[in-house]
C-alpha cells in the first residue's frame, strides 16, 4: 500500500465574524450553491456547496448556521459520520475534516491531481473518496492518512457505496465491486454505457444504479447481473439514491422520485427546488424526516415522507439591479418587475415596498431618507416623498429605458435615457431636454458638487460627458478607441475611475487623460465605486477587487458566489453592500463591515530573530517556527489594513515547534504575525505573492 500524504494543516473558524468582511443579508443563511447534505443525527445535518460553503443545522433542518472553512473551492460532497465528525470534498484535491462538529477544520492534502466527487466511511476510521481520474484511495485511520487502491480505470468515478469494511460498489462508466476493502476492485458488467452516477445497496444482493436521463438499475444477486426499471427521459441525471427497505426508495436529480415497490414503479414528487443548473444534494434520516438542498442556497425539508417540502431559507428571489444607501441604516435595492427593498437596520432586515410598477427598476436615487425617485425600463420615473411607502410617476414621457437618476437636491435632478438626458429644476414636476446623443445610449450619470457632473456615452464606449453647469451644457470628450469604458466613479472634479473589458483606468484631469491601473480585469458586468481618494472596490464576473491606496494596488477578495455584481455602494471604506444575482438569477446581497483590530494595544511589540516564518514571500502555505520555552498562548495574523484575519489559539499550539498554517484564501499584500504571551509579543512579518 503506498501512503500518499501525511499533511494536517489546521483551520479556524475564529475568521468568520461580522465584524470583519463580507456576510450575507439575502438569501439567508446564504446565497451559494449547495451540491450536498448529509444527517449525523436526526437533529444535527451538514450541507456544503460552492465557494467553500458548509452548514449545519442542531435541530432537524428548522435553522442553519454558516460555518468558517477558510478554503474557496467548491465542495461536492458532505459525508457526517457522527455529530462531532464530518467529511467535505470537491473540486480541489483537498478533504476536510472537523471532530469538533464543524468548529474547526482539518486539511487534508489527497495526493491527487484532479477533483474528489464522493466520499464514503463505514465507521469513523475507515474510508474511502473517488475521484475524476478513476482513483480510488482509503483510510484506516480516521483520515490522518490515505492510500491509493488500484481500481484499474482511468473514467471517471461518480460514486461509491460500503456495506460494511469488506464488501462496496463504485460507479461512473464502469461498475466496479470489492469484496475485500478494496485491495482489488472487479469490474461488473451492465446493460448500458450510460454514466452512472448514484449507487445503493440494502444487502449484499439487492442494490440500485442511477444514472444519464434517470436511467435506473437494480440487481438481486449483488451486481452479478442487472436490469433496467425505469427511465424518464424528460429529466436528467440521478445523483442520489437511498433505500429504507426492499420496498420504500428515493432516487434525486432534477427531480425526487419515490417508489413503494422497490422500484418497479415510481412518482414524482414536487419539491419547489430549481433543477435548472442540474441536481440537488438528498438525504433522508428516516422514512419520513429528509432534506433537500439546492441552487441559490436553497434548503427543503420533508417530515411526512416527502408529501410536501418546506422551504427553511429567507430572502426575496428575484433580481437586484441598484443598491444605495443615504446612511449606515437606511437604504433601498432595485430589481426586476418593480421590485424594491428597503432596511431601517443597515441590512439586517429587508422588506418589499410596493411599488405598483410592473416594468423592472433600472435607477435609483434618494435625496434623503424621505425623498427618492425610480426609474423603469419603459421609460418613467417614480417619486415618493414618504421613503417608499408611495409611488406617482412624474410623468416624464420619455419611451425609452431610464439608465441614471441623479439629484443634487430635493429640486434639482438629471435622468438619462438611452440616448437623452432631462433635467428637472421642480422635483420632477417638469423635465427639460438637455442633450440629445444618437449614437449611444447615456449612462453612469453622477455629480460630485452642485456643478460638476460626468456621465458615459454607451456601454462600452470611447466617449464621456461633462458638465460645469449642473447640466444646463454638456462637452464631449472623445476618449479613444482604446478607453472603452463600461462604468466610472468620481470623486471630485479632478480624480475619477472607469472600466473597460480589460483594464482599470484613472484620471486626475477630470477625464481627459487616463492611465492603467490595473490590467488583466477582463470580465463581464463591471461596476466601481470610492468612498473617498483612497478606497474602493471594483467587480466583474470574476469577483471583488479592493485597493486601499487609490488604485496603485488592488487585492482580489475570496468569491463570495457565483454570478454577477450588478451593483455596489459604500458609505465609507468600513461599510458597503453589492447586490447581484447568482447563475439561477436569484437575487443576492452582502454587506461589507470592517472593524479595525489594533495590533498596538498592550502587550508590546518586540522583534526576535528566534521566532521564524518560512517560506517568505509565501504562496499557499506557511510555516511558523517557536523557539523552545516560549509560552505562546496564541498566534494572530494581521492583514496591511490592521485587520485580524485567522487566530490560532493555545491548545493548537502546546507542544509544537512548528506549525503549518494553510494561506490558499490570503490575497497577495503584506501580513503581520504576532505570537502572543502573558507579558509579551513578539511581531514578525510575511508577504503572500503568487
Amino acid at each position: 500500500m503506498k501512503k500518499i500524504f501525511i499533511l494536517c494543516l489546521f483551520i479556524s473558524n475564529f475568521l468568520y465574524s461580522k465584524d470583519c468582511g463580507w456576510e450575507w443579508q439575502s438569501p439567508l443563511p446564504q446565497g451559494n450553491y449547495l451540491t450536498s447534505v448529509s444527517y449525523a443525527t436526526k437533529y444535527i445535518a451538514f450541507t456544503c456547496g460552492d465557494n467553500g460553503t458548509i452548514l449545519k443545522t442542531s435541530d432537524g433542518g428548522e435553522n442553519w448556521e454558516l460555518l468558517k472553512t477558510d478554503v474557496y473551492f467548491d465542495f461536492k460532497h458532505i459525508f457526517a459520520i457522527n455529530s462531532k465528525i464530518c467529511f467535505a470534498v470537491g473540486s480541489d484535491n483537498k478533504i476536510l475534516k472537523t471532530t469538533d462538529g464543524g468548529l474547526n477544520w482539518l486539511s487534508y492534502d489527497s495526493g491527487l491531481d484532479t477533483e474528489l466527487n464522493k466520499i464514503f466511511f463505514i465507521d469513523s476510521n475507515i474510508g474511502w473518496i473517488v475521484s475524476n481520474k478513476g482513483d480510488i484511495i482509503k483510510t484506516t485511520d480516521a483520515g490522518n492518512s490515505w492510500f491509493l487502491q488500484s481500481s484499474n480505470t482511468t473514467k471517471s468515478l461518480n460514486n461509491l457505496y460500503f456495506l460494511n469494511e469488506s464488501i462496496g460498489w463504485a460507479v461512473g462508466r464502469v461498475i466496479l465491486k470489492t469484496t475485500d476493502g478494496g485491495e482489488n476492485w472487479v469490474m461488473q458488467d451492465s446493460i448500458t454505457n450510460k454514466n452512472l452516477y448514484s449507487v445503493f445497496f440494502l444487502n449484499e444482493n439487492i442494490g440500485w444504479l442511477g444514472g444519464d436521463r434517470c436511467f435506473m438499475l437494480k440487481t438481486t444477486d449483488g451486481g452479478e447481473s442487472w436490469f433496467e426499471q425505469t427511465t424518464f427521459e424528460n429529466f436528467n441525471n440521478l445523483e442520489y439514491i437511498k433505500f429504507f427497505d426492499e420496498n420504500t426508495g428515493w432516487a434525486v436529480g432534477r427531480v425526487i422520485l419515490k417508489t413503494t415497490d422497490g422500484g418497479n414503479e415510481w412518482f414524482e414528487q414536487t419539491s419547489g427546488m430549481s433543477f435548472i443548473w442540474g441536481a440537488c444534494g438528498f438525504d433522508m434520516y428516516d422514512i419520513n424526516n429528509g432534506i433537500i438542498v439546492g441552487a441559490s442556497g436553497a434548503i427543503r425539508k420533508t417530515t411526512n415522507s416527502g408529501l410536501s417540502w418546506v422551504l427553511k431559507t429567507k430572502g426575496d428571489t428575484k433580481e437586484n439591479n441598484i443598491v444605495q444607501f443615504v446612511d449606515e441604516n437606511s437604504g433601498w435595492i432595485a430589481g426586476q418587475y418593480g421590485k424594491l427593498l428597503k432596511t431601517t437596520d443597515g441590512g439586517v432586515n429587508w422588506f418589499n415596498q410596493n411599488t405598483g410598477i410592473s416594468a423592472n427598476l433600472t435607477a435609483l436615487y434618494f435625496v434623503d431618507l424621505l425623498t427618492g425617485y425610480v426609474g423603469t425600463s419603459d421609460g418613467k420615473v417614480f417619486k415618493t416623498i414618504n421613503g417608499g411607502n408611495d409611488w406617482f410617476d412624474t410623468q416624464t414621457l420619455l419611451m425609452k429605458a431610464i439608465n441614471s437618476i441623479y439629484f443634487i437636491n430635493d429640486s434639482v435632478g438629471l435622468i438619462t435615457g438611452e440616448d437623452i438626458i432631462y433635467k428637472t429644476t421642480n422635483g420632477g414636476e417638469k423635465w427639460w431636454y438637455k442633450i440629445h446623443n444618437t449614437s449611444n445610449s447615456i449612462i453612469n450619470l453622477q455629480f460630485v458638487n452642485d456643478s460638476v457632473g460626468f456621465a458615459l456615452s454607451g456601454h462600452y464606449t470611447d466617449t464621456l460627458l461633462t458638465t460645469t453647469d449642473c447640466g444646463e451644457s454638456w462637452d464631449i470628450i472623445p476618449l479613444g478607441d482604446d478607453y472603452a469604458f463600461s462604468n466610472m466613479c468620481f470623486i471630485d472634479e479632478k480624480t475619477g475611475w472607469a472600466l473597460s473589458y480589460d483594464n482599470v483606468f484613472k484620471t486626475t484631469d477630470g477625464g481627459i487623460n487616463w492611465i492603467i491601473q490595473y490590467d488583466n480585469a477582463a470580465g463581464h458586468w463591471g461596476c466601481v465605486h470610492f468612498s473617498d481618494l483612497n478606497n474602493g472596490w471594483f467587480s466583474n464576473d470574476r469577483g471583488i477587487y479592493k485597493t486601499t491606496d487609490g488604485g496603485e494596488s488592488w487585492v482580489k477578495e475570496n468569491r463570495l458566489f457565483n454570478g454577477y455584481v450588478t451593483d455596489l455602494f459604500f458609505i465609507n471604506e468600513k461599510t458597503g453592500w453589492i447586490v447581484g444575482f447568482d447563475y439561477n438569477y436569484t437575487g443576492i446581497i452582502l454587506k461589507y463591515s470592517r472593524t479595525e483590530t489594533s495590533v498596538e494595544d498592550n502587550p508590546p511589540i518586540s522583534e526576535s530573530k528566534d521566532f521564524q516564518i518560512f517560506p517568505n514571500p509565501a504562496q499557499n502555505e506557511i510555516t511558523f517556527s517557536i523557539p523552545e520555552n516560549q509560552n505562546i498562548s496564541s498566534i494572530s495574523i494581521f492583514n496591511s489594513l490592521g485587520m485580524e484575519v485567522k487566530r490560532i489559539e493555545q491548545a493548537k499550539i502546546i507542544g509544537n515547534s512548528k506549525i503549518t498554517i494553510s494561506t490558499a484564501g490570503f490575497p497577495n499584500g503584506l501580513y503581520h504575525c504576532s505570537f502572543i504571551n502573558q507579558v509579551d509579543r513578539i511581531t514578525k512579518s510575511f508577504v503572500i505573492l503568487r
